[in-house]
């Protein structure tokens, strides 16, 4: 834990290896794309305003210092870091050794290049059952770091509250590397994958009349970190040549600025994007030291950061950053009966979640479809949204846990076991157990939430008793399919809501409809007692 001025970088001991990666593409390529890291001071949680200015000073001298040792001029800089001891710069071979042999620099990493991860869905994941019973993300938002957001999208409701732009390739809407402001976190329009940021915001947070998204009163945060790459070796077929892509500097710079993001109450960040293979932790953390780091940064602050496991069909890797200790790492699903085919999976996933045929905003005011651990990832995301809106004290472990009530999903490819997304039962499992009973236990003139899991869920396993308000197959749900219950009871959308006290005995097998008709028997019976 961090105390006092600063968060000290470890000791450098001029032992900072250079990736071999780096080593053949500078040798290729005659540059390659790193990111350093310094011994210098780093402004905690707890400094204050004159401590964490005097950590920047300090950082920004290390960086020149570094840049004057090394030969680096403008057109080598790639980035530098304000409140993180870090730089990105294209190096040549010679800088690399220098690099390798300076006594200052902790750590040297490939600067990666992050590529997208490219309904039913929000049935799925038991995000209908929790939104008709008021349980929406209001209050909250979720920050979506990817190719941007069409902020007027009918689909997002004027909800996307702050804006940003971080491309290495100068591709922000002002034509610039850094940008800020209301525009700057707009869907890019130079590659077909540029949809890709307003469909992802879509599932985690969208709403209309017809359908919606996970945390559908959630805002968004919408941060643009990919930059146009051209040629088929930076654009493979199949991809789009122009494609979009993202360096991890960019990536780390954006999840920076989301932590020190004042007046919005940011409860997850979602990262749908990623590269390379990792079977171990260990591994992934080390050599994605400066993405851990800032990952860590945001988790203290009680922020949970999803992150895609990649589709290229590996069932014994994912992809970096979700296989990083402090992110969530996001598999996907097909239906309840198998995993996405294409998904990376492996025994470092937390949760799965659908990944198929999802439909969601596009940019322009339409709609698409598209699969992907992408798809999968911010599902999760606004789940997080909803349980942060429900649990606004709760550490970002607390939410984990609450992910966990999702029934165990085992991948057929691999034998992995994880919960797979539910979040109906997440929050059956924070909220008082009489919120879900379909009685007016405090007699405020609503029906409490109660609903079969199973029934509302599309799996049609009871047929068409599912809406008698009976528990038909005995699974300890009251059979409903939410069309005659009406407005939920706005008490029950709080869990510590006290009034839910149940003043008798719950009665087994009464479901809302029939709570419904309960005091009408009794006044018709008090009426036969009068005439008598």
């Amino acid at each position: 834990m961090c105390v006092g001025l600063a968060c000290m970088s470890p000791t450098a001991s001029g032992a900072a290896t250079v990736p071999p990666e780096a080593d053949r593409r500078a040798l290729e390529r005659g540059k390659a794309r790193v990111i350093v890291e310094i011994a210098a001071p780093t402004p905690s949680s707890r400094s204050s305003s004159l401590e964490a200015e005097i950590s920047r000073l300090a950082i920004g001298f290390e960086q020149a210092e570094l840049g004057h040792r090394i030969g680096m001029d403008a057109s080598h800089r790639a980035r530098a870091f304000v409140d993180r001891p870090l730089i990105a710069l294209d190096a040549t071979p010679e800088m690399l050794a220098k690099l390798e042999r300076d006594r200052m620099v902790v750590s040297i990493e490939i600067d990666r290049l992050l590529t997208p991860s490219l309904v039913e869905s929000v049935v799925t994941a038991g995000a209908d059952t929790s939104f008709a019973a008021g349980f929406d993300g209001s209050g909250v938002a979720v920050a979506v770091l990817d190719t941007g957001v069409d902020a007027t999208h009918p689909f997002f409701g004027g909800r996307v509250v702050a804006e940003a732009c971080f491309s290495a390739g100068s591709d922000c809407p002002g034509g610039g590397s850094t940008e800020f402001g209301p525009g700057s976190g707009a869907d890019c329009s130079y590659s077909s994958d540029c949809f890709h940021g307003t469909h992802v915001a879509g599932i985690a947070a969208g709403w209309r009349s017809t359908s919606h998204g996970v945390a559908p009163g959630a805002d968004l945060v919408a941060v643009q970190i990919f930059s146009k790459f051209t040629g088929a070796e930076d654009c493979p077929p199949p991809s789009a040549d122009p494609c979009a892509l993202s360096f991890s500097s960019d990536m780390i710079a954006g999840l920076d600025w989301v932590a020190g993001l004042t007046g919005v109450n940011v409860a997850a960040v979602n990262l749908s994007l990623g590269s390379g293979a990792y079977s171990s932790q260990t591994k992934c953390d080390n050599q994605n030291s400066a993405t851990r780091n800032a990952i860590d940064a945001l988790v203290a602050l009680g922020i949970n950061v999803a992150a895609a496991s990649g589709n290229d069909g590996d069932h014994a890797n994912i992809h970096a950053p979700a296989c990083i200790s402090s992110a969530l790492a996001i598999g996907g699903i097909r239906d309840s009966l198998g995993s996405y085919g294409p998904g990376n999976s492996n025994a470092l996933i937390d949760y799965f979640s659908p990944a198929a045929s999802v439909v969601s905003a596009s940019p322009g005011g339409s709609f698409a479809s598209a699969s992907g651990t992408s798809m999968a990832t911010p599902h999760v995301a606004g789940a997080i949204a909803v349980l942060r809106s429900l649990l606004p004290l709760a550490s970002a472990s607390d939410i984990r846990n609450a992910l966990n009530a999702g029934p165990l999903f085992t991948d057929p490819h691999n034998g992995v076991i994880r919960p797979r997304l539910r979040l109906h039962d997440s929050i059956v499992g924070i909220a008082p157990g009489q919120c879900f009973d379909g009685l007016d236990n405090d007699a405020d003139g609503g029906i409490d939430f109660a609903g079969d899991v199973g029934c509302a869920s599309g799996t049609a396993i009871e047929g068409p008793q599912c809406d008698d308000g009976l528990d038909n197959d005995a699974d300890g749900f009251f059979d409903w399919d939410g069309a005659l219950v009406g407005a939920a009871d706005p008490n029950c959308t709080s869990p510590m809501d006290t009034l839910e006290a149940v003043s008798g005995p719950v009665f087994c097998g009464i479901g809302p409809e029939l709570a419904l008709l309960v005091p009408l028997f009794m006044a018709l019976r008090r009426r036969q007692r009068f005439r008598a």
